[in-house]
């Protein structure tokens, strides 16, 4: 009710701006989308990397005047930066490397933590590797969880025999990004976090039951069909 009460009606520059975003998320799904059908186009934008789209969209907000005044101040624009979240994410991407790498021994310790769980049913093995996908990514990275639960669950499942093994690794890379709970896990939750409105408690608070629904969407109707897909 506050945010609607508070709303105003969207401007030249804020359209402009939804625009450019836009557009930038379209850069990047562009390589994957066009493939297929244009191979060299596809390659070229692969090849600029993730950095360059909103490299490219932050000057040209910066070039663009109305009224007067730059879409984006520059200077402005980075005093707004939540760079401790940025940072946190940064490092957490960095060392995720340290949970799956074999020299740490962290990954085949799991592995066999996790291999006397080959003797529950297989439902419930997944159930559990997924709750931990699901509820993890929104504390840790989404890349660390993914790849932590998947090393750990795998040799179990492959010990059972009768689950299909990319089935399991979509199913989880789908939990894996479901992290809506709290900032660690996700960059984009400190910019929506307002005392005023949003607040962290009410985001854990909704947060937890929009993923339980999805837990158990996934587990009713996602799991089953990567199961019959992925046969």
């Amino acid at each position: 009710n506050t945010l609607r009460e508070n709303s105003v009606p969207l401007n030249r520059t804020v359209k402009l701006v939804s625009v450019i975003y836009s557009l930038t998320i379209l850069a990047w799904l562009f390589p994957d989308l066009t493939s297929s059908i244009l191979p060299a186009a596809s390659a070229y934008v692969k090849n600029l990397g993730t950095v360059m789209p909103p490299l490219i969209a932050v000057l040209i907000l910066c070039v663009i005047h109305i009224d007067g005044k730059p879409c984006l101040n520059y200077n402005d624009g980075l005093k707004s930066v939540p760079w401790g979240a940025y940072i946190f994410v940064a490092s957490t991407m960095i060392y995720s490397s340290l949970f799956t790498s074999e020299a740490t021994g962290i990954s085949v310790f799991l592995k066999n933590l996790m291999l006397p769980l080959a003797s529950l049913p297989t439902l419930l093995l997944i159930c559990l590797a997924g709750a931990i996908a699901i509820f993890g990514t929104s504390f840790f990275a989404n890349i660390l969880t993914g790849t932590v639960v998947m090393n750990a669950f795998l040799p179990v499942l492959q010990s059972v025999g009768n689950v299909s093994i990319v089935g399991f690794c979509v199913l989880i890379t789908i939990f894996s990004n479901m992290a809506v709970l709290s900032a660690p896990g996700s960059a984009g939750i400190p910019l929506v976090l307002d005392e005023n409105s949003i607040t962290p408690q009410e985001t854990l608070k909704q947060g937890f039951w929009l993923i339980l629904l999805i837990f158990i969407c996934s587990m009713l109707i996602v799991y089953p069909l990567t199961q019959l897909v992925f046969a």
